[in-house]
């Protein structure tokens, strides 16, 4: 551990400060005990001047310990700072009704769905006693798909009509509103045509908004050239990070292949671009000249990062080798991992909350892992043939990168692509042919007969992206997929990983005893829960336009489904849960219309879906439990004796105003409560 400290010092700095941050998101500190621990600083602060002039040992132990504890306080600040709720201008601390109108202008490139247009709102005024007041604040608005006008910086006056973002209404979903929280957007706007009015653009747009405006000039641009569907949305996500449009099908191929971090405007990216300059540029070794090109270098950088609009993932990266990059020209034998931290630091000091985020914890592992394991992975063969050289080291930094990330990418997404290497050798290259194809594309867009050439280019090259990707996904079977990973689970895997890298590197075999003692842990933990943990339970998911039931019984899972085709992002939810609970057996009910009837530990569950209560004699069933779905025909609701009548989210507002209105006993709406779980 000392040798560690004494070749990574920063480290010393940067765990405090974590700390802090992390605790901080743990136990969601308020103003009462943050003001405590400011406190308790400056009690501390008052000893350490008292003890200034006493013992050396006693001086230095406690200025360590003061040092810590500052460094445990920023954290917990930064994270105070962060929180927009802690502001006294955000609107929710001002005094709105519904009656009050606000205003904000739009902050980011609109994004169409389904049936709206999804639009981040900066909410900069509201209007109280006829008059504009200042206040703050970020949220969500869907208009109407329809409407007309929405582009980056447009003004929006609109009613309010803020409502909070939902909880999650499924058990192991993913949580929307948490995610949205570390993002300070706390409310959504639901808007109709009669709603709100669209004016010009803000004349006092901020400084920071106008990125913005040049990235969505530059996807205009890639419009006009001939781009278009999976092409220019595959395009528009290496150039400029917006994969907003990318196809559902074509976004999990990529996932599932192990390329999914090619289409996020990230570390690869920049590192790309920061390697090729780096080749590029030659000038003497000389300090003016190494100023001046890392100069060249550090612009290029943040403008590329400019172009993309200054998304997170990229700024991110930006940061981290703009650090690497100063380091290097200040003290060539510098410890990169010192960088890397130094980085990590300012960035989670502007903004604590990327500390738990799944593209920051897997950008800075991956290079982490990438510095340490690429020396010894890139000697594991070694060819006179200079071509298999270049293969196999553009291979070592796709698996030095995978083995540290391993055990991360089990824990968010359950799994872990077999083939990434050979995915990543054929997207990889042609994903550099797309990315500065398309930028000399926006270069030259204004030349017609150059420009219908690169476009043509990367057309070619996207194609052969995509399709390489989805020949590659059709090899499912050989993907570890569908792996339930727990926190614990995670952190021992971690320990594995390190633990058998520190043998083969110093051959200590208590490393590789620990790992077995581990690895044996896991196999006992996996054979109890797969023989002696057997549970029984009935899951109503609340799901829109259609029901899904499970009935789970020793690992066996019966599913009752009202659609005859269910889109994979539908079913995420039920198949989430199927992972978590072991389910190794899945047998599908489809009921489109009509009755089911189950038998759970004695109890009877009922389904009736689309049909009439009238055609079935449910009464007489003597029913535990009865689901209400599709808009069934309700006559005679009022008669049956249940214990809990369920109603999901498949039927429409005037049938659950229906069984309002009749006021039974005991009804559970999945809308209002989330999924209804009954255990045995």
């Amino acid at each position: 551990m000392n040798s560690l400290l004494h070749k990574i010092p920063f480290i010393r700095l940067f765990l405090p400060f974590v700390l802090g941050i992390f605790l901080s998101i743990l136990l969601d500190i308020n103003q009462e005990l943050h003001l405590y621990l400011l406190s308790c600083y400056f009690i501390l602060l008052l000893f350490y001047f008292i003890l200034k002039k006493s013992k050396q040992n006693v001086y230095n132990l406690f200025f360590a310990l003061l040092l810590n504890f500052f460094l445990f306080a920023v954290g917990i600040e930064s994270c105070y700072l962060r929180n927009a709720l802690n502001e006294t201008a955000h609107y929710s601390n001002q005094n709105l009704t519904r009656k009050t109108l606000i205003s904000g202008f739009i902050c980011d490139i609109p994004q169409i769905k389904e049936k709206s247009i999804k639009v981040k709102l900066k909410i900069n005024l509201y209007k109280e006693d006829n008059q504009w007041k200042s206040c703050s604040g970020y949220v969500y608005a869907y208009f109407p798909r329809d409407s007309k006008g929405l582009l980056v910086g447009k003004t929006i006056v609109c009613k309010n009509k803020l409502t909070l973002i939902s909880e999650p209404k499924n058990p192991y979903e993913f949580n929307y509103k948490k995610y949205l929280y570390y993002k300070n957007i706390y409310h959504q706007l639901f808007l109709r045509e009669k709603d709100f009015v669209v004016e010009s653009r803000i004349s006092g747009l901020p400084f920071t908004e106008y990125p913005l405006l040049l990235k969505e000039h530059l996807l205009s641009i890639l419009k006009e050239n001939n781009l278009s569907d999976d092409k220019l949305a595959v395009t528009s996500a290496l150039l400029l990070g917006y994969d907003d449009e990318i196809s559902s099908e074509l976004l999990g191929a990529y996932s599932r292949t192990g390329t999914l971090h090619v289409l996020s405007v990230s570390g690869l990216h920049v590192g790309v671009l920061f390697m090729i300059l780096n080749f590029i540029i030659r000038l003497p070794n000389k300090r003016f000249f190494v100023v001046l090109k890392t100069g060249i270098i550090f612009c290029c950088i943040w403008f590329y990062a400019l172009l993309t609009g200054f998304s997170p993932s990229v700024v991110r990266s930006a940061t981290m080798f703009s650090f690497i990059l100063i380091g290097t020209a200040i003290n060539k034998k510098g410890n990169i991992y010192n960088t890397l931290l130094a980085s990590a630091f300012i960035i989670l000091l502007f903004d604590p909350f990327l500390l738990i985020d799944v593209g920051f914890q897997l950008s800075y592992l991956a290079v982490g892992g990438i510095v340490f394991f690429y020396p010894y992975v890139s000697n594991w063969i070694v060819s006179e043939h200079k071509i298999i050289n270049v293969i196999w080291k553009t291979t070592a930094v796709s698996i030095s990168a995978q083995i540290i990330t391993l055990p991360l990418t089990l824990y968010y997404f359950g799994q872990f692509p077999s083939l990434f290497f050979i995915a990543n050798l054929l997207v990889i290259p042609l994903s550099y042919v797309v990315m500065f194809g398309s930028m000399i594309l926006v270069c030259v867009s204004k030349i017609k007969i150059v420009a219908f050439v690169f476009s043509t280019i990367v057309s070619w090259s996207v194609i052969a992206m995509n399709e390489s990707t989805l020949f590659l996904d059709r090899f499912k079977f050989v993907n570890i997929s569908d792996v339930n990973t727990s926190l614990l689970e995670m952190i021992l895997f971690f320990a594995i990983t390190l633990l058998i890298t520190d043998f083969f590197i110093n051959k200590r075999y208590w490393s590789i005893m620990t790992a077995s003692v581990i690895v044996c842990f896991f196999i006992g933990v996996s054979i109890s829960q797969l023989f002696f943990v057997k549970e029984d339970k009935v899951i109503v998911f609340h799901a829109k336009d259609f029901s899904c039931v499970d009935f789970y019984s020793n690992k066996t899972c019966n599913s009752v489904i009202t659609e005859t085709v269910i889109t994979e992002t539908k079913f995420l939810t039920p198949k989430q849960n199927r992972i978590k609970q072991g389910i190794r057996k899945i047998n599908e009910i489809k009921l489109v219309n009509g009755f089911y009837c189950a038998t759970r530990s004695g109890k009877k569950f009922g389904i009736l879906t689309g049909d009439s209560l009238i055609n079935y004699q449910v009464a007489d069933l003597g029913l535990d439990y009865l689901l209400l779905s599709n808009n069934p025909y309700l006559k005679g609701i009022e008669q049956l004796k249940l214990k809990t009548l369920i109603v999901d989210g498949s039927n429409n507002y005037k049938t659950i105003r229906y069984i309002q209105n009749k006021k039974l006993p005991n009804v559970w709406l999945t809308k209002d409560r989330g999924a209804f779980v009954l255990m045995n």
